[in-house]
């Protein structure tokens, strides 16, 4: 199976809204198996990228 990494950061929760919608439809539409990650967190030490097929980053934008 494919495995996707939805890695985000937020400020007021919005971002973390969408990447949590995208991974369950990435789940439920196309079968995948998809971690979410908060980047404001601490990203995990030793963390191997390479077993990802998919890696999406996504952030909050900010008008004004």
């Amino acid at each position: 199976m494919s495995k996707t990494l939805i890695a985000y950061g937020t400020r007021y929760g919005a971002t973390a809204e969408v990447a949590e919608e995208m991974s369950k439809i990435l789940r439920e539409k196309f079968q995948l198996e998809v971690e979410v990650i908060n980047l404001e967190e601490i990203f995990p030490k030793g963390k191997e990228l390479a077993i990802y097929t998919n890696i999406i980053i996504g952030s909050g934008i900010k008008v004004g």
